[in-house]
């Protein structure tokens, strides 16, 4: 390996029989771009401790024992993954089906059913997957879940995922409603 240094001459990097001549433009350009790909994967890493966090969160309250929703202040932060045990009802002529769901390489909707508790609350309950069906013409029949539930679950907000672009809420909607994304803003 050497390195010729001539003040004349272009900076020189040999190994072997290869050489190394990196031009004005390109090492300028890597100049300006290296410092974005090493914040990029400084980000990466950062994204990497933040989900080893939120699973490790997710692993210790999963293992407590659930409590009643009525013993909890409803703060999002505090509560999250926390395992609850819930009275009510569910409303199944409100059911919303959010779209774009993918399950074992499967289209299929997320079903949400809002949930009536015994102190008139409502809480909507992801009651999990279904498959898209054959069309999407028509959309899949859901089971409704009649009378007084006792249920236990845990505690999450979904995210709200991508929305290219966003649709009107209908006026007069048909239930089981189909959506693209969740808004929790209002």
């Amino acid at each position: 390996v050497g390195i010729n240094d001539c003040a004349m001459k272009k900076p020189l990097l040999t190994l072997g029989n290869w050489e190394f001549k990196p031009g004005v433009a390109s090492s300028l350009i890597t100049v300006l771009i290296l410092p974005i790909f090493i914040s990029l994967g400084t980000w990466q890493i950062n994204r990497g401790y933040e989900r080893q966090a939120l699973f490790d969160q997710l692993e210790a309250r999963q293992s407590q024992n659930p409590i009643l929703l009525t013993d909890i202040v409803l703060d999002y932060d505090n509560i999250r993954f926390t395992p609850v045990k819930i009275t009510g009802e569910f409303l199944n002529q409100n059911q919303l089906l959010l779209d774009n769901q993918i399950h074992n390489k499967q289209a299929g909707y997320r079903v949400l059913t809002p949930f009536k508790l015994d102190s008139n609350q409502i809480l909507l309950i992801d009651r999990g997957w279904i498959s898209v069906g054959k069309s999407r013409a028509t959309l899949p029949s859901i089971n409704p879940i009649q009378g007084k539930q006792t249920i236990q679950g845990l505690i999450n907000r979904p995210s709200a995922g991508m929305q290219l672009k966003k649709l009107p809420y209908p006026k007069t909607p048909e239930w089981p409603l189909r959506i693209q994304t969740l808004d929790f803003s209002g």
